[in-house]
């Protein structure tokens, strides 16, 4: 996802569209400590670092293959 050497922040349209959830969900997942911290770029403006939804994605990849075995 990332191009090295710099780190994409992805704003919350742009994650709920690559998790095809919604801003409700994302809201909740925040709230219970179930998704990454979320970085604050200004007053009224928050994103996600791209390498940190990355390491989240594998982590549930890696979880729900170690539930197959």
């Amino acid at each position: 996802m990332q191009a090295s050497g710099s780190t994409r922040i992805l704003r919350t349209n742009q994650v709920i569209h690559l998790l095809g959830i919604s801003r409700v969900t994302l809201w909740r997942w925040e709230r219970k400590g179930l998704f990454p911290p979320k970085v604050r770029l200004g007053p009224n403006v928050v994103g996600w670092k791209e390498t940190d939804l990355d390491a989240w994605l594998d982590s549930k990849s890696q979880a729900g293959a170690q539930g197959d075995e």
